[in-house]
């Protein structure tokens, strides 16, 4: 990334490029959600699970839910775990249904 930013002729130091995975974790760790025992559901990728694992923040979900199928007729509903406090959203190649119907 840095050569990134050298392109558009910003003087950035490596150190000053962080990913928004780890801005959602540094948020949760700010504001001591660990503490409130929930886990995050999480629709990304891998990046988002690495940097919660590093906090010793629970989650489930991402690539896990990939081939998860919500159901689609009327008044279908997915069912959903009470223990979750934050959904955290990224980048997601195997974005569906489901895992936009159990965000909500």
């Amino acid at each position: 990334y840095r050569s990134k930013f050298t392109s558009l002729g910003l003087n950035v130091r490596p150190e000053e490029i962080f990913s928004s995975s780890f801005a959602a974790a540094a948020f949760l760790e700010q504001t001591k959600f660990k503490e409130t025992g929930k886990k995050v559901y999480v629709i990304g990728e891998k990046g988002i699970g690495e940097e919660l694992d590093l906090i010793g923040v629970p989650w489930f979900g991402a690539e896990a839910d990939k081939d998860a199928a919500a159901p689609l007729q009327p008044g279908g509903k997915v069912a959903f775990d009470a223990a979750v406090g934050a959904v955290i959203v990224g980048f997601d190649r195997n974005i569906n249904y489901y895992k936009i119907q159990y965000a909500q």
